[in-house]
């Protein structure tokens, strides 16, 4: 099944917990399409991942700079920084361990090694293993450095067991992916949703990931229980999506849409107003389509950030 036909497929079925998250970071001007924008504290370039859909789900492409407009907290803002193209991405999968992942752990292993097979040379890979603590994990290395037929076998021959620690993961995989050396990345979470174990609160994942510089693609298969709320608030506000599969048939599917889409993005960024001298907030982002012929495309990215 290629890219296209299977974000038809799931535009049209109903999902599992799946949360595609947009994404805003903080830096200078990448200088080469591949390279992330470095942090500096002394600047407040803003960088937004925007998905532009069509009615069926589609991305649409070929957009330019002037069809986008930006405002924050209701303020136009001038455009700084506009790229798109199928870059180079980096991957991070990070996988539930725990006992209810159990009767699905061969089906995760084979999309995982379809899933390999999606993406290129020059693309980057980590993995992480959890349950209620970090089972396994790898560091950002170019693909080269990491088979992707070796993961599925690490998928295979670990044990699931114990309950689960779904946002101490999230956040453990996030520092890792701070190593990354693309500007397009993507943590693929794959878990049955409810968080039994973690330290870290929601509230805490959600102040960490308004300032990330990363998406988030996550899959819940079968029953996920009370925790769909809390999946759908981090969807929302990163500007994701979130994907509901009870018996997990889509799971090869939506790999190929979290590939797809993160290729087709465009990077949008803008020169955010100065903070209050020492204090930290929360803003707004709205994205707005221009162009004359696409008004009515959907647009998903992230509604707030922090700086």
């Amino acid at each position: 099944m290629n890219g296209r036909m299977a974000l038809h497929l799931l535009s049209r079925r109903r999902f599992s917990a799946a949360t595609v998250l947009g994404t805003a970071c903080f830096g200078e001007p990448a200088q080469t399409p591949d390279k992330q924008a470095a942090f500096r504290s002394t600047t407040n370039l803003v960088l937004l991942e925007v998905d532009v859909l069509d009615k069926l789900g589609l991305p649409i492409t070929g957009l330019k700079r002037d069809d986008f407009r930006i405002r924050e907290s209701g303020r136009l803002r001038p455009i700084a920084h506009f790229s798109t193209g199928a870059e180079q991405v980096c991957v991070g999968l990070v996988i539930d361990f725990s006992r209810s992942m159990q009767p699905i752990q061969a089906m995760v292993a084979s999309a995982v090694a379809q899933f390999g097979g999606m993406l290129n040379a020059a693309d980057e890979l980590f993995l992480v293993l959890f349950n209620e603590s970090i089972l396994f994990e790898s560091h950002t290395v170019l693909l080269q450095a990491i088979p992707p037929h070796q993961v599925p076998n690490i998928i295979a021959s670990t044990r699931p067991d114990g309950m689960t620690a779904l946002y101490d993961a999230t956040l453990r995989a996030a520092e890792l992916m701070r190593d990354g050396r693309h500007s397009r990345r993507v943590l693929v979470i794959l878990s049955d949703g409810e968080d039994t174990a973690s330290r870290t609160s929601l509230n805490d994942a959600l102040t960490t990931i308004q300032s990330s510089n990363y998406t988030i693609g996550m899959f819940a298969p079968g029953s996920w229980g009370s925790n769909a709320g809390a999946l759908r608030r981090l969807a929302e506000t990163t500007g994701g999506l979130a994907v509901f599969d009870p018996d997990s048939t889509l799971l090869k599917e939506f790999f190929e849409r979290v590939i797809a889409d993160l290729r087709a993005r465009y990077v949008i960024g803008f020169l955010a107003a100065e903070p209050p001298l020492g204090k930290s907030e929360t803003r707004n982002l709205n994205v707005e389509i221009v162009h004359p012929h696409q008004q009515k495309a959907r647009i998903r990215t992230r509604k707030h950030y922090r700086i």
